[in-house]
């Protein structure tokens, strides 16, 4: 986000955290409204439940229909989106300036009095199921499915991302009128407002989003990884997609600057995992390194897309590179290109009100001070190649997983 520009950072009665960045440059308001839980609460006979709600919400409330909702919201120009994560879930809105109170009634609705009706519930599950499909299609989305069920069971973490679809057959219009109650609660709420609206007006107009329920909500079980093993499937595909995981930093953990330059300096195009698998070995049709931090813990992974009888030709040039990282630490024109290059990344994805909100609200609800990513930046760039060296120790260090789609090598 630009510098110099503050948050502030209010409580308002309902006990739920508003933040708000007052920018007049735009007369346009992004709204981000969180709760936390939601897919980090579900458990294999609920898998899908915080998608089929975040749906289900938007199809009908005490005083509107769902084509009220949808007819309200188009005439301002508007839409209402939503936000899922392992963590947390929420709703956003972005609206001109001029038209934000008439637009405060709709999405309180939405998020404080959805009806679940029964008939909407079950034209939603249609969509979960498309949703499961497509994920099943992806080759990379399947592999990180079976990577984080290898890595953490049946814990919430490790149940697939798009829900189950016997499970979420067996849902109900009741259990998911439950499920709302269970995590819109005013404690486990963050709002962040970027745009033309100073932090008083904002909390007037704002406190009609925040729950009724002022109790905290039930706590949730941490996910945590288990013992190293490999989950796979067979499809009839002449091609293997797979996920080799490590050990990395929650998205608090005092290493997570490190790892994620590392995987900066491991994964893209001119990347260490990239050059050895592909470019010097023709192993692989794609390669790629991602950190991925989550509120428990933290996942350090390398992704190849291979013909099926080179995945584990691939998966070994993979962990010897890994081991090279303790022999031959990043060199300083690696190390400057990686925070070149992270430092832009962010500042393009920050160009929005809307992502400066989200990520307001994210940084929040993931525990963290809503300034964090100007000082997460900083972090990274006073990293050292001692900083990288103890990063690399750690995935060495520790045990791995794998979650691979093997192609049979024939359709």
């Amino acid at each position: 986000m630009p510098s110099g520009l503050r948050i502030h950072d209010l409580r308002l009665d309902s006990g739920t955290r508003l933040l708000v960045r007052p920018r007049a440059d735009l007369p346009v308001v992004a709204i981000q409204v969180l709760h936390g839980g939601g897919r980090r609460g579900e458990r294999p006979e609920t898998a899908g439940i915080t998608s089929l709600l975040c749906k289900s919400q938007l199809k009908g409330t005490a005083s509107r229909t769902a084509q009220e909702i949808a007819l309200e919201v188009e005439s301002l120009g508007s839409g209402i989106g939503v936000l899922q994560a392992p963590d947390y879930y929420g709703f956003s809105l972005k609206v001109l300036k001029s038209r934000l109170e008439d637009a405060l009634p709709v999405l309180a609705d939405v998020l404080r009095r959805p009806a679940f009706p029964p008939e909407e519930v079950e034209k939603e599950k249609q969509s979960v199921y498309a949703e499961i499909r497509r994920h099943h299609d992806s080759m990379m989305s399947r592999a990180l499915d079976l990577f984080h069920r290898a890595c953490y069971g049946s814990q919430p973490y490790g149940l697939p991302a798009a829900g189950d679809a016997e499970a979420a057959a067996a849902l109900t219009a009741d259990d998911l009128a439950a499920w709302h109650a269970r995590w819109s609660r005013g404690p486990n709420t963050v709002i962040a407002v970027v745009g033309p609206v100073e932090p008083r007006e904002a909390a007037a107009l704002l406190e009609r989003l925040a729950p009724d329920a002022t109790e905290p909500a039930p706590p949730c079980q941490p996910s945590l990884p288990g013992e190293p093993r490999q989950e796979e499937v067979l499809i009839e595909r002449n091609q293997t997609a797979a996920v080799l995981g490590f050990p990395g930093a929650p998205a608090a953990g005092e290493d997570r600057p490190a790892l994620d330059l590392l995987a900066r300096i491991c994964g893209g195009l001119a990347g260490r995992f990239f050059a050895a698998v592909r470019v010097d070995n023709a192993l692989a049709y794609a390669v790629t390194a991602l950190h991925l931090s989550r509120l428990d813990s933290g996942s350090f992974l390398a992704y190849t897309a291979t013909a099926p009888e080179r995945a584990e030709d691939a998966r070994d040039i993979l962990l010897a590179e890994c081991a090279r990282l303790l022999r031959e630490p990043p060199d300083a024109a690696e190390i400057t290109s990686a925070k070149t290059a992270l430092r832009a990344s962010h500042a393009i994805g920050m160009q929005t009100f809307f992502a400066q909100a989200a990520e307001m609200a994210v940084l929040a609800m993931m525990g963290q001070d809503p300034e964090e990513a100007e000082r997460f930046l900083e972090r990274v760039d006073a990293l050292t190649r001692d900083d990288l060296l103890r990063a690399a120790e750690r995935i060495n260090a520790g045990p791995w997983w794998r979650g691979v789609v093997r192609g049979t090598g024939h359709r």
